[in-house]
């Protein structure tokens, strides 16, 4: 199967004039295993945009209804989104501030298996699915602390979703550029000890200016400005 992917690969990649990747981890690799395209093909790394003017119409629309203090989370209930280690992360949190509780929104084939989990550890009346929402951004807004906990990723766009709305923003490690995002905790992935820690700093750290920071942040990761590279890029061809 490899072999063919990589078949594919020579085949297609060598008629397209530039490849875009969204982080210089994803170029490296990438490139690892193709490394002859770079001989025809320019590769350039290009952040994934964000449309502040969707957040800004989605936060008019409504709020979410909950009566209670949560930390949020968002995405496909699967392995790679590492939400088994937020759920034991949260555990610990909760020593802390009783009162709270860890929503995870969305819907997919671990869901059973987190609410297990959740129950394991005498979580089940303090761990919230929703289920898939339409609208990410009241819950982030709204919530105490967003948190992406990921494995793995290519680059969480749902990060720059809850910077939109929130001052207060963790993240492990998951994907190429995050540890250059200012004004977010971060941690290594795949260990509830550091992301508990990382979540405990973010709670006690003033944040006041992470407004100004996360707007002047996306700002530059803008619908308007990622085309504007792309064509600055397919000039140079």
């Amino acid at each position: 199967k490899l072999k063919y992917y990589k078949l594919l690969y020579a085949i297609g990649y060598k008629n397209i004039d530039v490849i875009i990747c969204q982080t210089e981890l994803m170029e490296n690799q990438f490139l690892k295993h193709n490394s002859k395209i770079s001989n025809k093909t320019s590769i350039v790394v290009i952040p994934n945009p964000i449309d502040l003017s969707i957040a800004k119409t989605k936060i008019q629309e409504a709020s979410n209804s909950f009566d209670f203090d949560y930390i949020v989370s968002a995405g496909r209930l699967i392995p790679e989104k590492g939400y088994d280690i937020l759920i034991h992360a949260f555990k610990q949190i909760k020593e802390q501030h009783q009162n709270l509780k860890l929503v995870i929104l969305g819907n997919g084939k671990e869901l059973e298996n987190l609410k297990l989990i959740a129950e394991k550890l005498d979580l089940a009346n303090d761990v919230v699915f929703p289920g898939h929402v339409t609208n990410v951004y009241t819950y982030f807004k709204n919530a105490k602390l967003c948190i992406v906990s990921s494995r793995i990723e290519g680059f969480p766009n749902v990060l720059l979703q809850m910077m939109s709305q929130n001052t207060k923003i963790v993240s492990t490690l998951c994907a190429g550029g995050i540890d250059t995002i200012p004004g977010i905790f971060t941690c290594e992935t795949n260990n509830h000890k550091l992301l508990k820690d990382a979540i405990a700093k973010c709670f006690t750290s003033n944040t006041e200016e992470n407004p100004e920071v996360f707007k002047k942040y996306l700002n530059s990761r803008s619908i308007e400005s990622f085309i504007k590279t792309i064509n600055e890029n397919l000039e140079t061809i």
